[in-house]
């Protein structure tokens, strides 16, 4: 009768008992710590342009990792080699003729090797500049696109300088450098503007990915959505049947829908306002979105267009906030992410 529950163990030392003591107040700390954290969720589809808004914020705030800098400078070597790589495959196709055949022949037995032999960066960057190999490139732009990367020739201007064994990439060629994101990505920083702890979570924006984020809803306090203005233009790498303007819309509505995420204030960015500038005009946004009758060239009608198949979904009380974005360019970054730390 009468039993009782006691927080210590009386029969601990009194040493014990302050280690308890201490332990217990680090933990009250710790969970007050989390309280005042900020976590922001950053979601949307695959090559929307989430991990280049990551990087952006993560320099907005002067906190980019050393160590991310050195891995993507080291990314970086690995695939301007690589594309220079696939570049040759596609020039032996069309019989071009190298004027070093055998520096043609290296590069492309290189490739055999995993990883490629040393000196094999340095056998790219003389083989890039074959005028041969130049004059292919320049005759089968179209084709060569569909080959590398967007960002791909920006990086193969400058392959010589990437030889260099000290060679650490700049902000510019670690926002231009595309990495698909796999799994769950979490980054802490501190809010510049308040002294607040924030953490930003990045995730896989692929089918195969979207599994994995669930776990990443609990205390989340916003949600940043990042969708590409361009999806209308292209199709999934992994359902080529499928549009990305349909399943990135179809995506959006599930999210908005998902009860975890219900009561979040929303930032979202409608990105890569360059690229569609560049292809609205080659397909016009009418050949998916039947309902726009507008002028392909007028990029404010079609980008508004585009904004209001999402818009047009929040349902009435929800706080949201859109930008337009285009995620490389820094100047427009840093205002626009300056704007969000001082909203939350």
């Amino acid at each position: 009768m009468g039993c009782g529950a006691s927080t210590h163990d009386a029969s601990a030392n009194p040493e014990e008992r302050e280690a308890n003591k201490a332990a217990e107040k680090a933990l009250r700390e710790a969970k007050k710590e989390e309280k005042r954290t900020i976590r922001m969720l950053l979601l949307g589809a695959g090559e929307s342009g989430k991990s280049t808004i990551c990087k952006q914020f993560l320099m907005t705030q002067n906190q980019f990792p050393q160590s991310m800098r050195l891995e993507l400078s080291s990314t970086l070597k690995d695939s301007v080699g690589l594309w220079v790589h696939r570049l040759t495959l596609l020039a032996k196709k069309f019989d071009v003729s190298f004027q070093n055949k055998e520096l043609a022949d290296t590069v492309l037995m290189s490739y055999t090797m995993m990883p490629p032999p040393e000196g094999t960066l340095e056998s790219c960057a003389a083989l890039y500049a074959d005028p041969a190999l130049q004059t292919f490139v320049k005759q089968h732009r179209d084709l060569v696109a569909e080959l590398l990367p967007p960002t791909a020739f920006h990086f193969l201007e400058n392959i010589q300088r990437y030889t260099d064994p000290n060679f650490v990439a700049s902000d510019e060629e670690c926002l231009l450098l595309r990495l698909r994101t796999t799994g769950i990505v979490e980054y802490s920083l501190v809010n510049n503007t308040t002294g607040g702890r924030l953490t930003l979570v990045d995730v896989g924006g692929q089918r195969s990915e979207r599994r994995k984020w669930i776990h990443c809803f609990d205390n989340c306090t916003l949600l940043l959505y990042c969708i590409a203005l361009d999806d209308y233009t292209r199709v999934l790498a992994e359902d080529r049947s499928t549009n990305r303007f349909v399943e990135s819309h179809k995506l959006f509505r599930h999210m908005l829908a998902f009860e975890p995420l219900q009561s979040l204030p929303i930032i979202i960015f409608f990105n890569r306002v360059d690229l569609l500038a560049q292809r609205s005009p080659l397909q016009p946004l009418s050949t998916v979105l039947t309902s726009f009758q507008g002028n392909p060239n007028d990029m404010a009608a079609v980008q508004h267009a585009i904004c209001e198949q999402y818009l047009h979904e929040i349902p009435p009380g929800r706080t949201v906030f859109h930008h337009l974005t285009c995620a490389i360019d820094c100047s427009i970054m840093r205002a626009i992410l300056q704007d969000v730390v001082q909203t939350i």
